[in-house]
């Protein structure tokens, strides 16, 4: 036999030292109902409070990653169009209409496309120059916030790639692609 034996009592006893509850009284009946529910509103009215930061949170978080993402893939395309223009004087009109056809392709409306700011800075005087590193920084302010996302990509242009071969001269008639 166990020490403890002696020293427990059967806690499903009928018996209890609390008087009994009145079931004529209405206000202590409604507490004394079945509780059939509660769990779902208890739920519901801590829940909510709880959540609805967090799902804000969440909606600026995507939205930001989102800005993010579209502006480094417009200073990257833009800067492979500007590496790749056949001289300095057409490199960043070819560059802007390449980041104005891809902000139409990301979502973006003409106020914000026109509201991006991007800047070139060159390792050699001409910009486009065999070997020489061009880098560019897109500053894209975003809609209805105080934030600006900035974006940076780096290109080198080709130590290989012969700037005169792509100039028009006199024995070019047609240019075909």
């Amino acid at each position: 036999m166990s020490c403890f034996a002696s020293s427990t009592r059967n806690i499903y006893s009928t018996s209890s030292s609390l008087p009994p509850v009145a079931s004529n009284n209405p206000i202590v009946f409604s507490f004394t109902k079945d509780e059939y529910g509660t769990a779902s509103v208890d739920f519901v009215l801590l829940a909510i409070p709880l959540f609805l930061p967090i799902l804000l949170f969440l909606n600026q978080f995507s939205t930001l990653s989102n800005s993010e993402l579209v502006a480094r893939t417009l200073v990257r395309e833009s800067l492979r169009a500007y590496v790749t223009a056949p001289n300095n004087d057409v490199a960043p009109s070819r560059a802007w209409q390449v980041m104005t056809i891809g902000g139409r392709a990301e979502g973006l409306t003409e106020v914000q496309i026109s509201a991006l700011d991007i800047s070139y800075e060159c390792s050699a005087t001409p910009c486009i120059s065999p070997n020489g590193r061009i880098r560019a920084t897109l500053k894209m302010p975003l809609p209805k916030q105080d934030r600006v996302v900035t974006a940076q990509a780096e290109e080198y242009v080709s130590p290989w790639q012969d700037r005169k071969s792509t100039r028009l001269n006199s024995s070019h008639r047609c240019i075909s692609y």
